[in-house]
């Protein structure tokens, strides 16, 4: 069962060996992609309204030191500052080994369904806030 192959990709479109690309690689080759369609706003202002710091024992603390500069990769465009040193190091270690030690017990499909709750409410939450900013 051989399928055609697009009108844009050429049949005998080669990779830089010179060998022939397969009907998947040349379509990925050739691929564009466009802009997302969802909107960064709700996120951005988010960012710029939080005082960042170190998270740890389930609590923010401000950071202490130099300013370091969050970029946006896509834009280089500047998103928020946060500090180079922040609380107790032995805080941050302490509060990480205390969660490593319940969450590598754990079978990897619970943590992926932890994971994908925490992604789901990321979502909620900037719908939500989208809608907000919009009234």
């Amino acid at each position: 069962m051989n399928k055609q192959l697009p009108d844009n990709i050429m049949a005998n479109e080669e990779d830089q060996n010179g060998h022939f690309l397969s009907k998947e690689k040349a379509i990925f080759k050739n691929l564009a992609y466009s802009s997302a369609k969802e909107s960064d706003s709700a996120a951005l202002a988010w960012i710029s309204s939080q005082k960042l710091g170190d998270f740890a024992m389930n609590k923010m603390s401000p950071g202490t030191g130099e300013m370091l500069k969050v970029t946006n990769i896509s834009t280089d465009k500047v998103i928020t500052h946060i500090p180079t040193s922040g609380g107790s190091i032995s805080e941050v270690v302490k509060s990480a080994r205390e969660a490593k030690e319940g969450w590598s017990k754990m079978q990897g499909h619970i943590r992926a369904r932890h994971l994908y709750s925490v992604t789901r409410e990321v979502q909620k939450r900037s719908v939500r806030q989208s809608s907000t900013m919009r009234m």
